[in-house]
């Protein structure tokens, strides 16, 4: 064998070498590494709060999870988890879904609604239960939108979200369209109410919140 394609030959046979050494080396830090996170997921399961009953844990959840999140981006890793959800695994589990189902999201205009939850799960999405349109905009007394031309706008979205696996509940995305009136997706006419909108809930949203 020439000497140039044996020492090529060598080369790359010490290079698979290293490889797997190296592969072996990964493998032990990530079993060491799960050995770790079981070790404290087993620790956390003994702390006194999963020793209290599921219902108390799930009251808990909720009430920790009851806020507001504006959705600035169409992405959902734009935003963090609360650290309750976040503490262990355990905690994750139980308590994810409840704070899908428990959060009003704010979502400032209407193209970046579709694409915000084609960017979750179509299960999660469906845990949404509160979705607050905040891009109606008012002037002097008038507002962007009629109550009617919402309603319409949102029929379309739940009908193209709803071939997509997505289902968007009747009144789960609200909307300021009046002074001082809020419009639900399904008729008020329907529900007999027009539930009043408090504008100070909004007041934080400045443009500068707006332009993210």
């Amino acid at each position: 064998m020439p000497e140039t394609r044996r020492a090529s030959h060598q080369s790359k046979v010490q290079w698979l070498e290293e490889y797997q050494k190296a592969a072996l080396v990964n493998k032990a830090l990530g079993a060491g590494q799960e050995a770790e996170r079981m070790r404290r997921t087993t620790h956390n399961r003994n702390s006194r709060f999963f020793q209290l009953s599921g219902e108390i844990r799930n009251r808990i959840y909720e009430l920790t999870f009851s806020r507001r999140t504006p959705v600035n981006s169409s992405s959902r890793l734009f935003w963090h988890f609360p650290g309750l959800v976040e503490a262990c695994r355990q905690s994750y589990i139980e308590g994810l879904d409840i704070w899908y189902s428990c959060t009003d999201f704010y979502v400032r205009d209407t193209p970046r609604l579709p694409s915000w939850l084609r960017s979750l799960s179509v299960e999660k999405a469906n845990l949404i239960t509160s979705i607050h349109h905040t891009g109606v905009k008012k002037s002097g007394r008038h507002a962007t939108y009629t109550g009617q031309q919402f309603l319409d706008r949102m029929a379309r979205l739940r009908v193209e979200m709803a071939s997509e696996g997505i289902i968007i509940g009747e009144g789960v995305i609200k909307a300021p369209v009046d002074i001082g009136r809020m419009v639900w997706t399904s008729s008020p006419d329907r529900h007999r109410r027009m539930p009043t909108w408090d504008w100070n809930m909004t007041d934080d949203l400045t443009d500068e919140d707006d332009d993210q």
